[in-house]
């Protein structure tokens, strides 16, 4: 048989080949980030009798076979594939009513397709997804009129915001089942029905297109925020080695404020983008304007921990004067001006929810961006500026995160978003706090056990202060490693959590494959930096020969938990997602308390400082362990109830 296009084909072919060049490709790029269909086109796709291309001869239209319907769907998808769907949804839903519909039926449907209208084939619901057995959709015969009353839902309806009539499968039986199925045409004009918001993309787009163009930017803003502890530490290296000790001491309660402001914001960020896949934007609303006022009560306790805990603090380690004046000069700033970083994650987590991740990277690049203009001017004393030291450094940094916040702020409430953010008609409920902080607290208290491991840590190392200053400088330059896959675990999380509202499984499982993928690949490049170039990372702090002597080995250990780490992330993320956040709390704690400092303890009095490193691998493979099998039990449980 012979399946060679033949002239007319070939015709058709070459004719819709130039409409694609010319009024589709020059602007996919375009319609695909905004996500709509470009102005006229689909007037234009009618002039070109691209709409009702199945439509029959004795109904008026051209009545192509498959091969020609099949290569002007090939040509149109090779210039966009949103278009090529729209277009081939439209025979998608003509194909049953040409087959079982009446005669008038087919008349009124096909001339709606003739005069350029779409038609929509609507089976998808939120509690079924596509599957046909599960439609939820009641049809109630009213006998005496002779009429149905639809009731239900539909989602993901291709065309469902174009379409001119639709095609809804109800279910006519009360028991349901497949064998219940009924198709109705409904026009668009029909009493009681109505169009719903657009869809968001983390519901459609393609999952692993999806997750870079969520993760990319917050994976760039997350680098950027690990250049702030890593560009002053830099500088206060050159400036002293005292004072980098000092910052390396004073890091767990930065940490500490991190994790407040990161936590409560996940907690945030996952119920918004869990309101948002069950279209519930009011009470997504209500979610933000509690999240920005709970920043208001995060900044009280860090405010009083800078006043009074910031020398205590430093005391606890070192007799060492300098070290505790440069420690508590650090910290007094940092956390007293700790507003600012508050503010700009909150509405950071909040605008990720929604899908726009472009502007929380604006916001972190404004702020690393001021922040390494003013380090040096303000630790060195360049120019006008006066030299404040490590006084100087934590100045910057906080002058940075205020210029943040600003433009933050500018952003969430003079632009138009998905969120908003508003206090008219505000009421506190204390359950949307308890349900933010259901996810949020486990989160806060995972990432605040990483202060009370450094912590331990230093304890442990106390003995060697130049093992104390390679932790710190660890911990700085694992940051931009461990940051990209935060950065991936915020791209990856609201769209888990939008699809487990949607009760979409297959998505849901899409995202944690290719999030795992990615990180993987993410650490495999932090791993072998590591292991390649451990000296020159080194020497950027003002590296000294002990440093190196101790370092270099260090690093190279420690980076063998990198790849499992990856693994342990999204699959925290997984569980931040769809709330259950005490999972992620147990995987923490396991591998940050219960293992890595008992082992790091009982490996330094057996083998000397040199072994405490290995806890670090030991500890996060465990973790992975732990994840694994919680994973299985959601997938036994939970997740059954995804359609």
């Amino acid at each position: 048989m012979d399946f060679a296009l033949n002239e007319e084909q070939l015709e058709l072919q070459e004719m819709v080949r130039e409409f694609v060049e010319k009024e589709i490709t020059p602007y996919a790029a375009e319609m695909d980030a905004e996500n709509h269909m470009r102005d006229g086109l689909i007037d234009k796709a009618n002039e070109m009798g691209l709409l009702n291309v199945i439509v029959p001869e004795e109904l008026d239209g051209p009545g192509l076979d498959s091969i020609s319907v099949a290569t002007i769907y090939e040509e149109l998808g090779k210039g966009c594939a949103g278009v090529a769907t729209s277009l081939a949804a439209n025979s998608l839903a003509t194909v049953p009513v040409l087959l079982a519909g009446t005669d008038e039926q087919k008349k009124m449907y096909c001339d709606i397709l003739n005069n350029g209208g779409l038609a929509a084939f609507a089976l998808t619901e939120p509690g079924a997804g596509s599957d046909a057995g599960g439609v939820s959709t009641r049809a109630v015969h009213n006998k005496e009129e002779g009429t149905y009353t639809l009731n239900g839902t539909k989602m993901f309806i291709t065309n469902g915001g174009l379409a001119e009539i639709f095609l809804v499968f109800a279910n006519t039986r009360k028991t349901g089942g497949i064998r219940g199925l009924t198709a109705f045409i409904v026009p668009k004009d029909t009493p009681g029905f109505s169009v719903g918001k657009k869809e968001n993309k983390m519901g459609i787009m393609p999952m692993t297109k999806l997750i870079l163009t969520m993760s990319l930017p917050a994976i760039f803003s997350m680098t950027i925020m690990a250049m702030y502890n890593v560009v002053d530490s830099i500088f206060i290296g050159q400036y002293s080695q005292e004072g980098l000790n000092a910052t390396s001491l004073a890091y767990p309660l930065q940490m500490l404020l991190i994790a407040v402001a990161v936590g409560t914001g996940v907690g945030i960020n996952s119920l918004v983008s869990r309101r948002f896949g069950e279209k519930n934007f009011k009470e997504a609303n209500e979610v933000a304007t509690h999240g920005l006022l709970l920043s208001f009560f995060s900044y009280a306790i860090f405010l009083v921990l800078g006043i009074v805990i910031s020398r205590p603090f430093m005391m606890l380690y070192t007799t060492n004067e300098n070290i505790i004046e440069y420690g508590t000069q650090y910290l007094t700033v940092v956390l007293c001006f700790s507003l600012f970083t508050i503010i700009e994650v909150t509405i950071e987590k909040t605008l990720q929810a929604t899908g726009n991740m472009i502007f929380p990277m604006l916001f972190q690049l404004t702020g690393a961006v001021i922040n390494i203009i003013f380090d040096p001017l303000l630790i060195f004393g360049i120019g006008p500026f006066p030299e404040l030291g490590v006084t100087g450094a934590a100045v910057a940094t906080v002058f940075g995160q205020f210029c943040s916040m600003i433009f933050a702020l500018l952003i969430i409430f003079l632009k138009s978003h998905l969120i908003k953010i508003t206090f008219r008609k505000f009421k506190f409920s204390m359950k949307t706090v308890k349900n933010i902080y259901a996810v949020g607290f486990p989160s806060i208290i995972m990432q605040s056990i990483g202060s009370i491991m450094i912590v331990g840590l230093n304890g442990i190392l106390t003995a060697s202060e130049a093992s104390v200053t390679v932790l710190g400088v660890y911990y700085k330059l694992q940051s931009f490693v461990f940051m990209p896959c935060f950065g991936l675990n915020q791209g990856v999380m609201p769209i888990i959590g939008y699809n487990y509202g949607a009760r979409n499984r297959k998505r849901v499982y899409s995202a944690l494959k290719r999030g795992i993928i990615i990180g993987v690949i993410i650490m495999t490049l932090g791993t072998l930096a590591m292991w390649i170039i451990p000296e020159q990372l080194i020497s950027m702090f003002g590296g000294t020969e002990e440093l190196m002597k101790i370092g270099v080995p260090a690093f190279r250990i420690i980076s063998l938990c990198f790849i499992p780490a990856a693994a342990g992330i999204i699959f925290t993320t997984l569980f931040q997602a769809v709330g259950k956040g005490m999972r992620s709390l147990i995987m923490s704690f396991a591998r940050q308390l219960v293992l890595i400092l008992p082992i790091a303890f009982i490996f330094s009095r057996i083998w000397g400082i040199g072994a405490v490193w290995y806890a670090f691998p030991i500890a996060e493979i465990f973790s992975l362990t732990i994840a694994i099998c919680f994973f299985i039990n959601l997938v036994k449980g939970d997740f059954k109830k995804l359609g």
